[in-house]
């Protein structure tokens, strides 16, 4: 139990820290004000909800779904959490650490460099199941009856995840689809087309950086 409250109070956080940013941040307005309002509702109501499971056996399960929309939720809201504190766009200060890094910009060049459909292909997939690594892990370990080591992977996934957000919050950054011409047409195959639209329709606007992809994968590594 403890483990899981561990969950819980890193959301939490989240959501009431970014409320007080969406309440008295320098460009607050009647909109983050209520979204500010519902996050500090939200903090309370996972304890509730979770704590009302976990009194009832045959529920338990249900306090394990909460977790994918309340991520979701979270990460759609960064861009208003952005809008509210009018920070600036910090692009080019991370492409000149990448290019000081690497001397080139890895998205860009390797797309021009390596123009094979397999490999576009091979590295779409890999990021499509970025997605499904806590998930299918957590239920490996309930399907093993290991409840304890899934609630120390969702504590351990869920603070990954909402220290990138906080850090994103700071320093909003587009990532390389944005900022960059799409492959060429003979590269753009049916994993690209998904990934596209996945990032089109959930991806938060300025929020690559630090990379959630990076920091949720090696957390659950």
């Amino acid at each position: 139990m403890a483990h899981y409250r561990w969950a819980e109070g890193w959301l939490a956080c989240y959501w009431v820290l970014t409320s007080v940013l969406l309440i008295f941040g320098p460009k607050a307005s009647q909109a983050t004000v209520e979204l500010g309002l519902l996050q500090a509702v939200a903090a309370v109501l996972l304890f509730v909800f979770t704590s009302w499971c976990q009194r009832h056996s045959g529920l338990t399960w249900m306090s394990w779904l909460v977790w994918i929309p309340a991520i979701l939720w979270t990460y759609k809201n960064i861009d208003i959490v952005q809008k509210a504190l009018n920070r600036p766009s910090f692009e080019s200060q991370v492409q000149a650490w990448e290019k000081a890094i690497w001397k080139f910009s890895p998205a860009l060049e390797w797309s021009q460099s390596w123009p094979w459909l397999v490999f576009s292909e091979a590295l779409h997939f890999c990021y499509c199941t970025y997605y499904l690594i806590l998930p299918v892990l957590l239920v490996r370990l309930l399907r093993r009856e290991r409840d304890d080591l899934a609630r120390i992977c969702l504590a351990g996934g869920i603070s990954a995840l909402v220290c990138s957000y906080f850090g994103s919050i700071w320093f909003p950054v587009q990532g390389p689809r944005p900022l960059y011409p799409p492959l060429a047409a003979e590269l753009q195959g049916p994993l690209w087309t998904f990934c596209h639209w996945l990032s089109r329709e959930g991806a938060a606007a300025a929020a690559a950086f630090p990379s959630g992809h990076v920091s949720l994968s090696s957390c659950v590594a």
